[in-house]
């Protein structure tokens, strides 16, 4: 529509009748509204009020530059310009009137996150832990790459953004890797297609020897594929858990069960009983809810979504869950890459509906992520305490999806 509308008004001025320079004149200064209209739709699709605006503005100018009498109203509106100022403004107080339903949905949930918020901050220590905890949060976020800083209590920082990259290879690099003499190693077996998330990493990594180059220095770029991004996390997810697993044990956390109970520890689980299904792992991200958070949130930019491949650690106090943040900033296999830290008292519990916890962004780089090719993806760990698990329901989060959906996040 906005290229239609472009054309439309540079060709004003070309059927304009002799002798009317004014009105060509007129014309070509259309111009600029329609360009504004046309590069904002493109460059600036999630700002489209803003374009919007813009638009209206550079149009009432052109009536103040041209036209300095009382007619300039009648003007203005006779062309559409009041049309689309009344449109603008409805749209404005239309999102309010969202973005106020959607406060109203999650009031309740809100109020009692919050409550539970003041109970701990009251309680025995909770100041003195919370402090700690944000200490422990900015060491984890030094144990990441040297540019990395720690970070600003709450969810803002002044770390870098993370983002999925990938390795350049060049053409020489690619058709030696697929030279028939040395065997394709980049392709999985028909044979493991249909294997458990679980167990794919371990068969890819037997059955294919090196699936990926080692980890060698090489030219890093955003990786734009969401079909590579979601392969890359079904290979790490057993990797992931396993990490989890071992960080839970030497610092009491816990996981969600399948059962009667909540939330256990993994030396609760009798022997007989499969690790892998007496919990609640996290499942990779589905991807309609990718697509809407690339198209959403970042702009199309596929790099920037981080928590495809996800897990979650459940404490019973504070003390366990800083324990938690020390054993992974010593863990050589790990890097940090961001930390958003939603149990600072600083943060801004709107932005969250209330809910509070802890967000990792981290690498895992080990022999086996690097022969998988993996050792570059981006993961997401959740550290949250028992307390406000517990306060999570069904019902509660549908509630919280129609908030973001309001909100368009």
């Amino acid at each position: 529509d906005a290229v239609v509308a472009l054309g439309v008004s540079a060709a004003g001025p070309a059927a304009a009748a002799p002798g009317r320079r004014g009105m060509e004149t007129l014309n070509w200064a259309k111009l600029p509204e329609h360009l504004v209209v046309a590069i904002g739709m493109e460059a600036f699709e999630s700002h489209i009020f803003a374009v919007f605006s813009a638009s209206c503005a550079v149009q009432l100018a052109r009536y103040l530059a041209f036209d300095q009498t009382l007619g300039m109203v009648r003007s203005y509106f006779s062309e559409g310009g009041g049309a689309n100022l009344l449109i603008l403004i409805w749209s404005l107080a239309y999102r309010a009137l969202v973005l106020r339903r959607a406060r109203r949905l999650v009031t309740a949930d809100r109020a009692r996150y919050d409550a539970e918020w003041d109970a701990l901050a009251a309680g025995p220590g909770g100041s003195s832990f919370l402090l700690q905890l944000r200490d422990a949060a900015a060491a984890a976020a030094l144990h990441g790459p040297s540019q990395c800083t720690a970070c600003i209590p709450g969810i803002s920082n002044i770390q870098p953004k993370p983002r999925q990259m990938t390795r350049h290879i060049t053409t020489e690099e690619s058709t030696s890797m697929a030279d028939p003499q040395r065997g394709s190693k980049g392709i999985i077996p028909p044979s493991l297609c249909h294997s458990s998330i679980f167990t794919v990493s371990r068969q890819v990594s037997s059955t294919t020897g090196s699936w990926r180059s080692p980890c060698l220095p090489q030219q890093l770029v955003p990786l734009t594929n969401l079909d590579v991004l979601y392969v890359q996390a079904v290979l790490i997810h057993p990797l992931l858990v396993e990490k989890v697993r071992s960080w839970a044990a030497v610092s009491r956390g816990l996981f969600p069960r399948n059962g009667p109970a909540w939330v256990g520890r993994l030396g609760m689980v009798c022997p007989e009983e499969d690790l892998l299904a007496a919990f609640k792992w996290a499942r990779i991200k589905g991807v309609i809810r990718a697509i809407e958070k690339i198209l959403r949130i970042y702009h199309k930019d596929v790099s920037r979504l981080v928590d495809v491949c996800r897990q979650s650690i459940v404490f019973d106090d504070l003390p366990s869950m800083i324990d938690c943040l020390h054993v992974i900033a010593i863990d050589p296999d790990v890097e940090v890459l961001r930390v958003k830290n939603r149990l600072d008292p600083t943060f801004d519990p709107a932005q969250s509906a209330g809910y509070r916890d802890i967000l990792l962004s981290i690498r895992i780089s080990t022999a086996e992520t690097c022969s998988l090719g993996v050792d570059l993806h981006v993961c997401e760990l959740q550290l949250l305490l028992r307390s406000f698990f517990t306060l999570k329901s069904d019902e509660g989060h549908l509630r919280y999806v129609s908030f973001r959906n309001l909100r368009s996040e």
